[in-house]
């Protein structure tokens, strides 16, 4: 199967809109929101190693969540830093896989440290004398590496198979990168995607959530079937904070799971549009194909004078019709071979070659050139060729006359000989 980055080699990150001059704001607010993650969490890992006191399982696996955390935000704070700058939100292939790798893997290796950490609470209060016996040195260790290696394994099989992919879009409705959103940018099969997709959601969070939960609910009735008054309490504020991160934790990654894979229909998107399908057009926003269609085809026939208009008529405000017309013409660009088909000989041959009903080509000039400064250069003009009889002009009609009367054809007329009197 054709690697994507034979087609694609950027992507463009299509949740950005313009923020003017607060961008400057939320670029110094994100910055100083990582700078407290990276401080708070090193400053952790360096205490819990520097003190011998700490060197027990428990700190040692919160020693592992707390890296876990830098990795996190390493995957996405840094893209946004970046990003939050630039006029044009784009990001290349590496990039964006590595930023897949990057976040993916944090959100498994959470789930698995928190597994390990509810285990680990499970043997301290329901085998307290047998607790050091149980989690030995080796153990630990193990327990220590084991959501890591365990994530990364499954993450890397995941992008391996969403790189094999042909792509036919490259607009991501997202401020970061999302595999599941690459894979639906496939113009080719995605069963296998697909299927393992699933299977990764069910073995890096349904699996372990399903196991922190059995497990709470035999360490709870454990202590409220055997244990005292002072046992309870102290079990539960052991176990308090953990449970709460969980919770918090799983409701947020089973949001983002539900939300890209069972995404509802805003109702101004066209997705049974079948043109745009698979391209990359029809990504997620508040404005459906047909209006991003007919908005970019005024703003480029209307150059800057048809904001208002737009606004108007269509209440499209200048900063969204920017970012339509940019991503509309790239999704073209991207598909032009499909649709454009150049010929192989000069313009000139293959004209001539049709019954010789052209004679003279001149082409080239942009469409700003008034038509009296195209006429002065070209060939007909500065040799005196002259339409021989029974041969027309196919020109616009802003012209000037040659010869009284000048046979010529407008394109955008019926094909008859329009003669134009002299001024």
């Amino acid at each position: 199967m054709q690697n994507s980055s034979a087609v694609i080699s950027y992507f463009t990150l299509g949740a950005y809109s313009d923020s003017g001059r607060l961008k400057f704001l939320y670029f110094a607010l994100l910055l100083c929101t990582y700078a407290a993650i990276l401080a708070s969490n090193l400053l952790l890992v360096v205490v819990i190693c520097a003190s011998r006191c700490l060197h027990e399982p428990m700190y040692f696996l919160l020693c592992s969540l707390f890296l876990n955390e830098v990795w996190g935000s390493t995957a996405v704070f840094p893209m946004l830093l970046v990003q939050i700058l630039r006029d044009v939100h784009t990001i290349s292939v590496t990039f964006c896989f590595l930023q897949m790798f990057l976040g993916h893997s944090y959100g498994s290796v959470e789930f698995m440290i928190l597994a390990v950490i509810t285990y680990d609470r499970y043997v301290a209060i329901s085998f307290p004398l047998q607790y050091c016996a149980r989690m030995s040195k080796a153990k630990v260790r193990f327990l220590v590496a084991f959501p890591w290696c365990y994530a990364f394994t499954l993450i890397l099989a995941l992008l391996l198979l969403t790189r094999s992919l042909k792509l036919c879009g490259r607009v991501i409705p997202k401020v970061v990168c999302n595999n599941y959103e690459v894979v639906k940018l496939s113009c080719g099969d995605t069963f296998a995607q697909n299927v393992y997709g699933l299977l990764i959601t069910f073995l890096a969070v349904v699996g372990p959530l399903l196991f922190m939960f059995v497990t709470y609910a035999r360490i709870l009735k454990l202590c409220f079937s055997h244990g005292s008054g002072g046992t309870r309490r102290k079990a539960l504020s052991t176990c308090g904070p953990h449970l709460a991160s969980i919770v918090n934790f799983s409701f947020g990654v089973c949001f983002e799971v539900l939300q890209s894979r069972f995404e509802g229909l805003h109702p101004l998107k066209d997705p049974a549009d079948p043109n745009l399908r698979g391209t990359g057009l029809a990504f997620n926003a508040y404005v459906n194909s047909r209006l991003r269609m007919y908005a970019t085809t005024r703003r480029l026939a209307t150059n800057s004078v048809c904001f208002l208009l737009l606004l108007t008529v269509f209440g499209i405000p200048r900063s969204t019709v920017h970012r339509i017309v940019h991503r509309v013409t790239e999704e073209v660009v991207a598909i032009r071979h499909k649709v454009i088909y150049f010929p192989n000989d000069d313009l000139a041959d293959q004209a001539s070659k049709r019954q010789g009903r052209f004679i003279d080509i001149y082409v080239g000039w942009p469409g700003s050139v008034h038509d009296s400064r195209v006429l002065r250069h070209s060939p007909l003009y500065q040799r005196g060729l002259y339409p021989p009889l029974g041969h027309f002009i196919l020109a616009d009609g802003g012209y000037p006359c040659l010869q009284r009367p000048l046979p010529l054809i407008t394109p955008l007329q019926a094909a008859s000989a329009v003669w134009e009197p002299s001024a």
